[in-house]
């Protein structure tokens, strides 16, 4: 009885003992370059580079992380943010490189965007995201081009602010074998030869999401042919139209989701050429201030065209519109204004 009291008594002291030489053992300074790495790949550069404070072994490691991701908002004014990009890419170590995101509301100078693109195709990425503001000057829209050939990419967003004039262009056809989800913002189309119709994504069998927002047509074509086995969701946005009026035609069997928002006049009468039968979801946001004949019948046919959608995202205005229209056959389960 005596023996069981005194081991009973022990045994505490014993834990305690053992607690505090696990609270004494650093264990992640024990573990493998390779899990820290991987550890650091979820954090932004800006805190990955900080890493270096707390161990000396660990100071080069977020150099060959494979993930670049840089955010305005973790700086205190744009110059330290183009300093901290301008050294990252520097001193970035000959690695594999998987994805480059980085996002400024302020100007990045040309110098710094062609770095971002070339260790982006040097490295072949496959996701590349950047939202900057485009100033007036050809310098800032020459870098891109070649960014439309990667053949490794499988995301690409470009999202700009504009003045109105500069414009990244994109080709009149993209190479992106891979791409699965594209979103461009204030880019314009191209095209050339005279063709009425320009195929800007016909080689990207891949996709899946496509986001058009705000982007333009420049040149002859009047169409945008947007097609893809693979394609389910698509949304378009306008602004108001300045008179350079250009529609869509989407072939799509497997398109799922439509979004559209944008200013209509009878001038852009057929902006869709597409039977949305197979939609499940679609919203429909429109700027007018007074709707013409012409306006209605455009609403009138989409309506039509939609018939089968599950879940429907209506404006206020085009809501008013949908129910002064005599005739109708959508059979909707769910109706949202927005």
């Amino acid at each position: 009885m005596s023996m069981h009291i005194d081991i009973a008594e022990k045994e505490p002291k014993m834990n305690m003992v053992m607690h505090n030489k696990i609270q004494d053992l650093d264990i992640i300074s024990t573990m493998p370059d390779g899990v820290i790495s991987h550890i650091m790949n979820f954090l932004i550069t800006k805190q990955a580079v900080q890493t270096c404070v707390l161990s000396k072994r660990w100071k080069d490691l977020w150099k060959s992380l494979p993930t670049l991701k840089i955010s305005r908002e973790h700086f205190g004014s744009a110059e330290l943010f183009k300093k901290f990009v301008s050294k990252v890419l520097q001193n970035r170590q000959e690695s594999s490189l998987h994805s480059v995101v980085v996002e400024h509301q302020g100007y990045i100078p040309s110098n710094i965007l062609s770095k971002m693109i070339n260790i982006a195709l040097s490295k072949k990425v496959e996701k590349f995201i950047v939202g900057t503001y485009l100033r007036d000057q050809k310098s800032n829209m020459l870098p891109f081009h070649s960014l439309f050939f990667l053949r490794s990419l499988k995301c690409l967003d470009l999202t700009f602010e504009t003045n109105g004039l500069t414009k990244v262009k994109l080709p009149e056809t993209i190479y992106l074998p891979e791409l699965v989800e594209c979103h461009l913002r204030d880019v314009a189309i191209t095209s050339s030869g005279g063709n009425d119709c320009v195929k800007p994504f016909i080689e990207s069998k891949k996709l899946i999401t496509l986001v058009m927002d705000q982007c333009q047509l420049i040149g002859d074509a009047k169409m945008v042919f947007i097609s893809g086995d693979n394609l389910a969701s698509v949304t378009i946005r306008f602004r108001k139209f300045d008179g350079n009026f250009f529609k869509f035609q989407i072939s799509a069997p497997n398109l799922k989701v439509f979004n559209f928002v944008g200013y209509l006049a009878s001038k852009n009468n057929q902006i869709f050429e597409h039977n949305l039968e197979y939609i499940e979801e679609a919203s429909i946001t429109t700027y007018c201030d007074l709707y013409p004949p012409k306006v209605l019948d455009i609403l009138k046919n989409w309506f039509k065209m939609i018939s089968n959608v599950r879940s429907l995202i209506l404006s206020s205005m085009v809501l008013q519109v949908y129910l002064k229209l005599e005739y109708t056959s959508l059979q909707i389960n769910h109706i949202n204004v927005s």
